[in-house]
């Protein structure tokens, strides 16, 4: 079980930061939103896939901004499934998709 509600208060101000604030005034993306967020995740994946399948397309593109710290974290190839799979249900393009999964594979071990 996650902290749903502190993952979507994270979200939300890290999206309103992000198209709301002029440049140079938005407060430091790792410590305020990639590291306490991908925590929250990493807590249990099948949450977080669940976490994650409620999020809008927006949403759902944000929260891929810290995958890489959560895979670090979890080594989980679930998650990058699920991400993909998400993705496309989403209408999400896919090489955009892919280039995150790409980046976060790094941390799995093969």
């Amino acid at each position: 079980m996650i902290d749903t509600k502190k993952a979507y208060q994270l979200l939300t101000r890290h999206i309103s930061y992000c198209e709301c604030s002029f440049y140079g005034q938005e407060p430091d993306p790792e410590n305020d939103f990639w590291i306490p967020f991908s925590e929250v995740l990493s807590e249990d994946i099948d949450a977080a896939i669940e976490f994650l399948s409620v999020l809008d397309p927006k949403e759902f593109l944000y929260s891929l901004e810290p995958l890489d710290e959560m895979i670090e974290k979890t080594h989980s190839r679930k998650l990058l499934n699920e991400i993909r799979r998400l993705g496309a249900e989403k209408g999400i393009d896919q090489n955009t998709i892919e280039m995150s999964i790409t980046m976060a594979s790094y941390w799995l071990d093969d």
